[in-house]
């Protein structure tokens, strides 16, 4: 999973996958910092209802990590 969304997140800022390693390392840190950030710091997935996971894709949209 980490490696589909480390290949997105280089498409989606026009970065070359030259460097995936320190590329990876972005990556991984952002989404450690989206889910432990306050909001969902304390929650697990099989508790969240629909509007968690929307704020939850909200805030992964606005790190510029995005799903396909």
């Amino acid at each position: 999973m980490l490696a589909v969304l480390t290949r997105n997140y280089a498409t989606s800022h026009n970065i070359s996958e030259t460097d995936m390693d320190t590329l990876e390392k972005v990556v991984v840190e952002k989404v450690e910092a989206v889910l432990l950030s306050d909001e969902f710091k304390e929650k697990r997935a099989r508790n969240l209802d629909i509007d968690d996971f929307i704020k939850l894709l909200l805030k992964f949209n606005k790190e510029g990590i995005h799903f396909t």
